[in-house]
C-alpha cells in the first residue's frame, strides 16, 4: 500500500530584503529516509500552464527534503534577496507513490 503524502503550510522567516529561508511541512508521512522525495522549484513551462507569472529570482531558490523530529519538511532557501513584497512559489513534491504539485503566495514582512 502506498503512502500518500501532502504538502502542508509554508513558513518564512526572512524578510523583504534577505535571502529566502522558508520551510513547507511535508504531511501525512512519517519520514522523507524511505520516501525517495524530492522537491524542486516548478519549470517555467509549468508556471504557464498553470497561467502564473514566472519571475527570474526563483532559478536562486534551491529546495531540499530535511528530516525533523515533528516529521519531514521542504526547505527553501536562496542566494538572492527577496526584492519583491511577494512571490509566487510553485513547489513541485516527487516520490515513488507520485508526483504532487502546489502554489504559494510567499508574502515578505518589511520588519
Amino acid at each position: 500500500m502506498a503512502q500518500a503524502q501532502g504538502l502542508g503550510r509554508l513558513t518564512v522567516h526572512s524578510a523583504l530584503g534577505q535571502p529566502l529561508r522558508a520551510e513547507v511541512a511535508i504531511v501525512s508521512m512519517q519520514s522523507a529516509k524511505d520516501g525517495g522525495l524530492h522537491g524542486s522549484i516548478a519549470t517555467p513551462d509549468t508556471y504557464r500552464e498553470m497561467g502564473i507569472a514566472f519571475d527570474p529570482v526563483l532559478f536562486s531558490i534551491r529546495v531540499a527534503v530535511e528530516d525533523r523530529a515533528g516529521g519531514p519538511v521542504l526547505m527553501l532557501t536562496s542566494t538572492r534577496p527577496m526584492k519583491e513584497p511577494f512571490l509566487e512559489v510553485v513547489i513541485v513534491l516527487q516520490s515513488a507513490s507520485g508526483r504532487l504539485i502546489r502554489n504559494y503566495t510567499v508574502l515578505f514582512d518589511s520588519r
